[in-house]
């Protein structure tokens, strides 16, 4: 599933080499968790059946 992605992005630079062979390192964003969600300001209006623009998933981190 993670091919079909432009970037992975990761909370954690320690985590890389688990998503190495997905995507190459420069496809591998890390974004630190930690988010304030009162600073995210959503989208209004979303219509149904459109492509997924952001996909979160957690547990690949390698010897976690």
């Amino acid at each position: 599933m993670l091919k079909k992605f432009d970037f992975i992005l990761i909370p954690t630079e320690k985590a890389i080499p688990s998503f190495l062979y997905f995507k190459k390192e420069e496809q591998i964003k890390i974004i630190p968790q930690g988010v304030r969600q009162k600073d995210i300001k959503l989208k209004k209006n979303e219509s149904k059946g459109t492509i997924p623009h952001f996909i979160f998933a957690a547990n690949f981190i390698q010897g976690a």
